[in-house]
């Protein structure tokens, strides 16, 4: 199953916006309030069979939206719903919920806390009520553990677990490994059912990773879980999964080495699956191809929509860190106020021939700026030509 196409008119802060999708990888990216996490709420409302959470724009009568999608016969089908409610307490009627198990939705609240276990547990039931209500809450991080647990001891026995069962389970315990390679799953504690793993520390509870390699477990080890509890019937591994799965602000707690190197573990473990993520980060949108970005803007009015970007096959995998935040983010400086307020006064001084002033800023500059800058030998120049020497520009320069 693949989400297509999505229109939205009225919905949250948008007003029309239409987007295509591809059956990979989409990265909806754009500053603040662009209505990033509305288009996948949008998504789940679909797909959920539960009365909406969605809310009209204010300036329509009601909101709207068309998805497109197409399910494994290759037939493409379409929802359509009105969106009525404002009101905090107001939802709309729900929706038909049959394909709710082919959706994964992450919501940006991917926090790991520890949790006694007492026993090891049964898989966790996945009625149809189950699945609407998991899609519109997102997947919660509540049965990992026990799950996990439940699939290492079953691991050790004879036919515990079936082929497939266990071809997840080696892709969940090799996880660990993928973002350090000092950590290593070990065991399961036999006393008290926790999690080990080893380190370059000694062995440490999986629950004592930082918060950003718990995110990045709470993803993988979380859609390995549910692809085995929702499909019981037909036993699907990791990698044959072709759902769709939603991610709200993939890069969350994530360092920039490990934001590209996740979307990259993703699509290798679940090479089959359709992703639809949101980031604000620019280390996620220097590692996508053309068709892979979805950036979104708003003008002066508030109107919300696509951002035309002259890209080649490549997409942004030449770009800079600072030319997409400025070109593609739309961040109006990528330096500090204080920096740009300097840089300006120097530049009033050096209009006016105020060699004084400009003296005075330029070594404020000097001190603000990395040491291997070009704009530290382009300031060089410049104070150099307005003829002013003394002993501490030029001890300044000569050190440089």
């Amino acid at each position: 199953m693949k989400i297509k196409s999505l229109r939205i008119s009225g919905i949250g802060r948008i007003g029309e916006l239409s987007l295509v999708f591809n059956d990979g990888l989409n990265v909806i990216c754009g500053e603040n309030g662009t209505g990033k996490t509305t288009i996948l709420n949008t998504i789940v409302d679909a797909f959920s069979g539960i009365n909406s959470v969605l809310k009209k724009n204010a300036s329509f009568s009601d909101g709207q939206y068309c998805l497109e999608y197409e399910v494994d016969n290759g037939i493409v089908e379409k929802i359509t719903s009105q969106v009525t409610a404002f009101k905090p307490a107001e939802k709309t009627d729900s929706k038909d919920g049959k394909y709710a198990r082919n959706i994964m939705f992450f919501k940006d609240d991917r926090s790991i806390d520890y949790k006694e276990q007492t026993a090891i547990p049964r898989d966790a039931q996945s009625n149809q009520w189950l699945l609407q209500r998991n899609l519109i809450n997102g997947i919660s991080s509540e049965d990992l553990k026990g799950w996990f647990c439940n699939r290492c001891i079953f691991g050790k026995i004879g036919e515990g677990l079936t082929e497939v069962q266990k071809e997840n389970l080696d892709y969940a315990q090799k996880a660990f490994s993928i973002f350090d390679s000092n950590i290593a799953y070990s065991r399961i504690d036999a006393q008290t059912l926790d999690i080990m793993l080893s380190s370059n520390q000694g062995e440490i509870y999986y629950e004592y990773l930082s918060s950003g390699f718990k995110s990045c477990m709470y993803l993988i080890l979380g859609l390995i879980k549910e692809i085995e509890i929702r499909f019981t019937d037909e036993e699907i591994s990791a990698s044959d999964f072709d759902g769709v799965v939603l991610i709200d602000e993939i890069d969350l707690h994530l360092h920039p080495s490990w934001q590209s190197r996740l979307l990259q573990t993703l699509r290798d473990i679940f090479p089959k699956a359709q992703f639809i993520v949101t980031t604000h980060s620019p280390n996620i949108l220097q590692a996508l191809g053309k068709d892979e970005i979805i950036p979104l803007t708003m003008d002066e009015e508030g109107e919300i929509g696509i951002k035309e970007l002259s890209l080649t096959q490549y997409g942004l995998q030449g770009w800079t860190i600072e030319e997409i935040l400025r070109d593609v983010m739309e961040l109006p400086e990528t330096t500090s106020k204080i920096f740009e307020e300097t840089k300006d006064a120097y530049d009033r001084a050096m209009d006016l021939d105020n060699a004084e002033e400009a003296i005075k800023n330029y070594k404020k500059l000097k001190e603000m700026l990395h040491t291997d800058s070009v704009l530290r030998r382009l300031l060089d120049f410049q104070i150099a030509g307005i003829g002013v020497y003394d002993d501490k520009v030029n001890s300044s320069t000569k050190a440089d």
